[in-house]
């Protein structure tokens, strides 16, 4: 009897994990896992962030070669045949398999594409979940003890429900949505496998095990956007922390108070906040005793392992670290080598909206209560005023220009200024007092 033998189409989602897990209870043998990485163009392609580093340590795990498909000029993911057709031939290439499964669900037009392929390259294609619906699939994963993280969702989605595990609570919350005319489904939800009966050492297997974090979170662009990247590496938002520098707010952090504000984001988005009291004896320049004592009294109150801030700032930097030695919690600063131009951009990326709230008195107050766009010359302005001021510095301090986010994909709801007025600063900046607003 000929030997039973596949390759598994592979992003690490719940629906290419259960067609492997079915694979192998198939008995077939696993040639290879396929996974596409499409670089710089792969949210484009897949709506979806790359995950082939992520992917490669599940591999491994698993005990499976990993075959990873690079595109060329010529791929075009709408065009289900000739896309696949395209990855199977390279695959074919350096591994040999008579079968190709695809955890595929409810769209027709792709099933009936793939069908067509199986026929064109005489590769047995296996659509082993095609008649199964969200429901079910989400049942069958609980049974097996696979657990799926939701890493991202779709606007009609409420973004409380990234980083939680796509489980039985997520099928009562897509119910509700259905009865109340919003249609959602399994393609509205992106996913991350982080704990599988085929990741074989317990130690390894949960691959977010312990992943619990803390957002240092001030409303702006940068710990916003601190945010969106630890939800995105999968990790567990345990708390939003946040500074509350009573009456000296302004002369310790360089902007406004916006804690009022900040609870009701921190509530739209889901998350916990843990608010620190600056008191009298706080002092803003020393960094070190500053982050230590505050990582130290959230700590008390929430679990968590590592810290997210949206530090750009190399003084910063030195000062997490040096914290990280006496609280034990390690610091991550995903935009740390990002300096005020390429955070600009990457807020644009992401569609992220920050209003300017802040800006140093050298510069117009024709800039506040205006939105940060590339497209802008306002910002131009901005950042070749920083640019000449840190010129000796690749890392540019962003201080001059504050901002609060209004809007984005974890926000469900956009913040909407009604009344405000500009406030002389007794320092450097000029800031823009929020006296009325309301979430839409």
């Amino acid at each position: 009897m000929k030997e039973k033998t596949c390759a598994v189409f592979y992003s690490g989602g719940k629906d290419g994990h259960l067609a492997l897990v079915k694979a192998v209870k198939s008995g077939y043998k696993i040639s290879c896992i396929i996974n596409i990485d499409g670089g710089k163009k792969h949210r484009a392609f897949f709506n979806d962030k790359r995950k082939t580093p992520l992917i490669r340590q599940q591999a491994k795990i698993m005990g499976f070669p990993l075959f990873v498909y690079k595109p060329s000029g010529s791929f075009k993911p709408k065009k289900f045949v000739e896309s696949f057709f395209e990855v199977i031939v390279a695959a074919l290439k350096e591994y040999k398999f008579n079968s190709v499964f695809i955890g595929s669900t409810e769209d027709e037009a792709e099933h009936k594409s793939l069908l067509e392929l199986s026929g064109k390259i005489k590769i047995k294609i296996i659509l082993p979940i095609v008649k199964q619906n969200i429901f079910q699939i989400i049942k069958e994963c609980e049974n097996l003890k696979i657990k799926p993280l939701i890493k991202s969702v779709d606007k009609n989605v409420s973004p409380a429900w990234i980083g939680k595990i796509f489980d039985s609570d997520v099928l009562k919350y897509i119910r509700r949505e259905r009865k109340n005319g919003n249609f959602i489904d399994g393609n509205y939800f992106q996913t991350l496998v982080v704990s599988s009966p085929l990741f074989k050492d317990d130690k390894k297997g949960n691959l977010m095990k312990n992943k619990k974090c803390a957002v240092m979170y001030s409303g702006g662009k940068d710990s916003h956007l601190a945010l969106s990247s630890a939800l995105e590496k999968g990790y567990e938002i345990s708390c939003l922390i946040n500074i509350d520098g009573g009456k000296n707010h302004s002369r310790f952090f360089n902007e406004l108070k916006t804690l009022d504000i900040i609870k009701e984001q921190a509530k739209i988005m889901g998350f916990p906040l843990f608010v620190f009291k600056a008191d009298d004896k706080f002092k803003p320049k020393n960094c070190v005793q500053n982050y230590s004592q505050i990582i130290k009294k959230a700590k008390e109150k929430y679990d968590f392992d590592y810290v997210f801030t949206g530090s750009t700032q190399s003084s910063e930097h030195k000062a997490y670290m040096e914290s990280s030695k006496k609280t034990g919690i390690k610091p991550i600063m995903p935009f740390g080598k990002k300096d005020f131009r390429a955070i600009a951009l990457e807020c644009r990326r992401r569609n992220i909206k920050a209003l300017i709230v802040s800006v140093h008195k050298e510069l117009s107050k024709k800039w506040f209560n205006k939105i940060m766009d590339m497209d802008m010359d306002m910002d131009m302005d901005i950042v070749e005023y920083i640019e000449q001021k840190h010129e000796k510095n690749p890392f540019l301090n962003s201080s001059e220009v504050q901002t609060f986010v209004v809007s984005g994909p974890l926000l469900k709801k956009t913040l909407k200024i009604l009344k405000s007025k500009i406030i002389v600063g007794k320092g450097e900046n000029n800031f823009l007092k929020i006296q009325e607003y309301v979430f839409k």
